[in-house]
């Protein structure tokens, strides 16, 4: 008999298709791989998978947050990089692609700005210093400096909710 997986001749002393216990594996990978896209796009198929991964995700709840928690405690470095990238993308999702450009033309042009030039005074509580440009509207660009106690105050209590209205 000849092997369906690598071709070679052998003789057929099984009921076998393959030569091997390797080639047997291999054929039940393409058999398995070839079953799955078959198969996989069938709603009923797409049914018992959700209700498979629901009851497993149920029954081994703890199982599985250990094993996320313990890739965290491992992959810092990983998770900022993926938490950062998820911000963004959440962030840039709220604008247009115009605003989107509108943002990276004032980073651009504020990364050629050094200390030096943001020194002065805080508009709301007087203290001097290196402060922050806070944009009041970017179409024209006009911003105030303040210090960051008082930029963050000013976000997170009288701006929190307020949401930028397209153009």
């Amino acid at each position: 008999m000849i092997c369906t997986i690598c071709g070679k001749e052998y003789d057929g002393y099984t009921t076998s298709k393959t030569c091997s216990i390797k080639c047997k594996k291999e054929h039940l990978k393409r058999y398995r791989r070839e079953y799955y896209r078959k198969y996989r796009k069938t709603t009923k198929a797409k049914e018992h998978h959700r209700a498979y991964s629901r009851k497993y995700r149920q029954e081994n709840k703890e199982k599985i947050n250990e094993r996320y928690r313990e890739w965290h405690r491992n992959n810092p470095e990983k998770r900022k990089q993926y938490n950062e990238e998820c911000n963004r993308k959440k962030t840039l999702s709220r604008y247009t692609e115009e605003q989107i450009s509108r943002f990276e033309e004032l980073a651009f042009r504020q990364q050629f700005l050094d200390d030096y030039d943001r020194e002065g005074k805080c508009i709301i509580c007087g203290k001097n210093g290196v402060m922050i440009l806070h944009h009041i509207s970017y179409d024209p660009v006009e911003t105030i400096l303040m210090c960051t106690k008082c930029h963050s105050t000013l976000h997170n209590t009288f701006l929190k909710g307020i949401k930028c209205k397209p153009k």
